[in-house]
């Protein structure tokens, strides 16, 4: 598996497989253009002050 997420406290960290262990990065090799981590904190600021609908709305309209 060349990419492994881990979402732990509302923190997300990416692992990137570099030849024999994973590796902690900054971003995504299949999303490298998208600040994952900066959505995800949105996405529960808007579920905790909205609700879970409204911070998945707001996902979607944010990615198209």
């Amino acid at each position: 598996m060349p990419e492994v997420w881990l979402l732990k406290k509302n923190r997300l960290s990416i692992y990137l497989f570099n030849t024999d262990k994973y590796e902690i990065s900054n971003q995504s090799l299949c999303f490298p253009d998208i600040p994952l981590q900066d959505i995800i904190d949105r996405c529960f600021a808007i579920a905790k002050e909205q609700g879970t609908g409204m911070a998945i709305s707001q996902l979607r309209q944010s990615l198209s």
